[in-house]
């Protein structure tokens, strides 16, 4: 597992390849977040966290469900 994997799902131990996406690792990592969330906002929920996790800022479980409750709400299909 490579650094950024790790720290994506902090010690959940997502399984990584070469063709994982980062919505793939976070939807592993935090399956309550991207529940019932469309593929184009699954997409925006793994962007966000990616960022935030490459500032430095721990995505805790709370984090992500509550940034999937906010794009659920901005961009309802």
């Amino acid at each position: 597992m490579t650094d950024w994997a790790r720290s994506a799902s902090g010690t959940r131990g997502a399984p990584v390849t070469d063709t994982t996406t980062p919505t793939d690792r976070y939807r592993y990592a935090f399956p309550d977040a991207f529940a019932g969330l469309t593929a184009r906002q699954a997409d925006i929920l793994a962007d966000t966290l990616t960022l935030g996790t490459q500032r430095g800022t721990s995505v805790s479980t709370a984090t992500a469900r509550d940034i999937a409750a906010k794009i659920r709400g901005l961009l309802a299909d």
